[in-house]
């Protein structure tokens, strides 16, 4: 089987609040050409994507792109947990490469001050972070090139 190449671009601009809380989300992707827009945006509590409201995202505290490491730093940083602690959440999870919007439970062990387990969906991963919460290392997937 050959596999042709592709090319796909991808920005996303995520805004939060004073303590890391999502407001919104706006992601923004190229593939061949074809651009597709997906905004998530959290109101009063409630989760609207793409201006329309997603009862089945209420119980949601955060939003998680499926390729990208950064959003794992604003629940790191907002429940600042001590070493031995665990947070368990659900989070909009945004599929990549179809930007589909789900719910997801993930949960959030902190092993040292720089360590974190992570997990979801029978998924596992340590994270490694930086002085502010950033993730350099996601498992054996992802490290920050510097």
């Amino acid at each position: 089987m050959v596999l042709k190449a592709r090319r796909l671009g991808v920005h996303y601009e995520i805004v939060v609040g004073d303590r890391f809380d999502t407001r919104s989300l706006l992601l923004e992707k190229t593939e061949l050409g074809i651009e597709r827009r997906r905004l998530i945006q959290r109101r009063h509590g409630a989760w609207l994507v793409d201006g329309r409201e997603r009862g089945d995202l209420a119980e949601c505290v955060d939003v998680d792109i499926e390729a990208s490491p950064v959003t794992n730093t604003l629940p790191i940083r907002r429940a600042r947990l001590k070493e031995g602690q665990k947070a368990d959440l659900i989070v909009a999870w945004v599929r990549f490469p179809s930007l589909e919007v789900v719910s997801a439970r993930q949960s959030y062990e902190r092993l040292s001050s720089r360590n974190y387990m992570f997990r979801s969906s029978g998924f596992a991963a340590r994270l490694k972070v930086d002085a502010f919460g950033l993730v350099t290392q996601y498992g054996n997937l992802w490290r920050e090139v510097k």
